[in-house]
């Protein structure tokens, strides 16, 4: 039988020996023990704002969002809970631009705002053709046609019927997107015209003469002068060259 002698060296030998078959374990704690933190997810974040949005305005309108980018640096903890998204704005989510907030209330808690623009298009009446202030619109002045109405913060027409013998309140350009601001009814009678007053009562018709004190279009109160009175009194305007006036 072959004996070894144990010596001091023998010993570190041992020793070395034991340390090395220990060492794989040694390694599998480190690394357990040290691993990388884990991130939430830029895309995630930008899928529950993209939810968010559509859940939150009207199903049926064709609309397309562009959310903002977070910055490549931001590092949040991944949440241990479903990640919600709000707005403290007081009129919620409306057309252009928006501010929603991203938040996890998990063990580690933390919140993100990002912009959010929702660009909404509808099929509206644009102009054809540039034209003048005061110029009537008549069918060869529009076109329906796709356009962003985010903007847009007025009633938009779409049909030919709304638009048609409005009056331009000033110069529009071709491709101008037409709506309550930039039209009027026309002006059917005009200061110092010459008109009829009619009563408004339909047991019977009296009828007078009288001048225009200011312009007027349909349905529109304004001062009329009675030609054989003098006397100025405030009649509605029916159509061109009459007004009328209600007796009690």
């Amino acid at each position: 039988m072959l004996r070894l002698k144990v010596t001091s060296f023998n010993r570190h030998i041992l020793m070395f020996l034991k340390t090395l078959r220990l060492l794989p374990l040694l390694l599998t704690f480190a690394s357990g023990s040290y691993a990388e933190p884990s991130y939430q997810a830029h895309s995630s974040l930008y899928q529950v704002v993209s939810d968010f949005v559509q859940n939150n305005i009207d199903p049926a309108s064709n609309y397309e969002l562009t959310i903002a980018p977070l910055d490549t640096r931001l590092r949040l903890a991944k949440c241990s809970q479903p990640i919600e998204a709000f707005t403290s704005q007081p009129q919620g989510l409306s057309p252009d631009r928006n501010t929603v907030g991203i938040r996890c209330n998990g063990v580690q808690s933390w919140s993100v705002y990002t912009s959010v623009i929702v660009r909404i298009f509808d099929q509206v009446m644009v102009l054809s053709q540039p034209v003048q202030r005061g110029e009537l619109l008549t069918p060869n002045h529009v076109r329906l046609e796709k356009k962003d109405i985010s903007k847009v913060k007025t009633g938009y027409f779409i049909s030919q019927e709304q638009v048609f013998n409005k009056q331009a309140n000033r110069y529009l350009a071709a491709g101008t997107v037409l709506h309550n601001g930039l039209t009027m009814e026309p002006v059917l009678i005009k200061r110092g015209e010459k008109i009829v007053i009619r009563s408004g009562n339909p047991a019977f018709d009296i009828r007078m003469l009288g001048v225009a004190m200011m312009d007027g279009v349909k349905g529109q109160s304004i001062s009329v002068k009675n030609a054989s009175s003098g006397r100025i009194i405030a009649a509605k305007v029916e159509q061109t060259g009459f007004v009328s006036i209600h007796q009690r």
